[in-house]
């Protein structure tokens, strides 16, 4: 570039400052713990035609908002057994086919006993918890699990 004072294009000139990176923008980032990546939980696919959330009685309902909220701190399966988060797998039969109604064949929907007959039917894909139904009574199942 040649220095044209008249020149209606504005020229590049150089800072005469140091022109050292900032020591924060030249550090790489750490890798990631993955406890540190919680869950997300998504209502995306609840049901609302099976939603009982308004049957829930007042100390079932504190208990399903507790439970949710430990739900978002935990990171995996484990995690949630260490944080009375229960995993049981219900199956793709009986009463228990409409919550699998319209899902993928390799999902598997686990339910969470809130308080007696109450319960949280999920799922979870990485790192996402998929809320799919909150029942105030549990289906008939005839004890098939």
């Amino acid at each position: 570039m040649h220095k044209d004072n008249k020149s209606p294009i504005p020229q590049y000139i150089p800072l005469k400052r140091n022109s050292f990176i900032p020591e924060r923008a030249a550090q790489l980032p750490q890798s990631e713990n993955p406890e540190d990546k919680r869950f997300v939980i998504s209502f995306q696919n609840y049901r609302d035609d099976l939603c009982e959330i308004k049957l829930l009685e007042k100390h079932k309902g504190r208990m399903a908002l507790e439970n949710l909220r430990t739900i978002g701190r935990c990171y995996d399966e484990v995690s949630l057994q260490q944080n009375n988060i229960h995993t049981r797998i219900v199956t793709n039969y009986g009463e228990y086919k409409i919550l699998y109604y319209g899902l993928g064949p390799d999902v598997e929907i686990r339910e969470h006993e809130i308080q007696s007959t109450a319960r949280i039917f999920y799922y979870f894909v990485d790192k996402y918890f998929y809320i799919r139904a909150i029942k105030n009574s549990h289906f008939e199942t005839d004890k098939h699990r």
